[in-house]
């Protein structure tokens, strides 16, 4: 399914909103999908990609949100903190690129990741905390807050993820909690989106890796009033994956947790 068909898809099932992950936000040509790649591998290095982020392309994507009309609860963009130099300094205006899109869509949620290893070294440390904290003043300047994802790098650990936001302690930085990834549930109290995953179900249509009513009863408790955004990780139907979590989410939650987005 094409970037631009997924708004439509979205409001056939019944979803009011949708999140865009930009990985999806290619070049349509392959052979522009593998020159801006090696481009950017050998001008920057590794960890940098290449992203669609052309006026026309966006025109054309911001059509088909409008045209189904649903709305934009978050825009992903895919950062690693812990570069340094040029990189670092090319991710910055790449993630200005993501938070004005976002802005211009109507959305004011970015989902972001620390990048790093899950056992950083004191250098990692500094360096992403460097970065989050000039990320939050961009976001600042857009009244646009950045969702912090747990679950991979240096936020593996839901520990070490509150420790960044308590350190940056910016209106615009927040955490989001990704429903599976390790000791989640203690990001609660910080979380101002949420990514619901799973892989698996059992014949009940519970999620087998995941303990949703634990991570359901601590956004609750929290008065947690943000988005829930479903990503299914699984081998089967997508379709279907991202139903049966939003069917389990419906079914364990005792208030409107849930904002009925779809992410892509």
């Amino acid at each position: 399914m094409a970037l631009e068909d997924v708004p439509a898809a979205a409001q056939e099932r019944g979803y009011r909103a949708i999140e865009i992950d930009d990985m999806h936000l290619h070049a349509q040509s392959i052979v522009l999908q593998s020159a801006g790649a090696l481009f950017m591998r050998r001008y920057f290095g590794k960890g940098i990609r290449f992203r669609d982020y052309t006026s026309a392309r966006l025109l054309k994507l911001h059509a088909s949100i409008q045209d189904a009309g649903v709305k934009l609860a978050a825009w992903t963009a895919h950062t690693d903190f812990t570069l340094i130099g040029k990189a670092a300094q090319w991710q910055m205006h790449y993630l200005e690129g993501a938070i004005a899109t976002a802005d211009d869509f109507g959305a004011r949620i970015v989902c972001i990741q620390a990048g790093g290893s899950d056992q950083p070294t004191q250098d990692e440390m500094m360096h992403c905390i460097e970065g989050l904290r000039a990320a939050a003043v961009l976001a600042g300047r857009f009244r646009t807050r950045l969702a912090l994802e747990s679950g991979s790098g240096i936020t593996r650990s839901a520990k070490r993820a509150a420790q960044l936001l308590r350190e940056i302690d910016s209106p615009y930085l927040g955490a989001c909690l990704r429903i599976g990834s390790e000791d989640a549930v203690g990001l609660a109290p910080l979380a101002i989106y949420v990514h619901a995953t799973a892989k698996t179900f059992d014949a009940q249509g519970r999620a087998v890796e995941v303990d949703y009513p634990a991570h359901l009863a601590a956004l609750q408790a929290a008065n947690y009033a943000g988005g829930i955004s479903v990503r299914y990780e699984g081998a089967g139907n997508p379709t279907l994956g991202i139903m049966q979590i939003a069917e389990l989410i419906s079914a364990l939650s005792t208030s409107s947790t849930s904002s009925g987005s779809m992410a892509l």
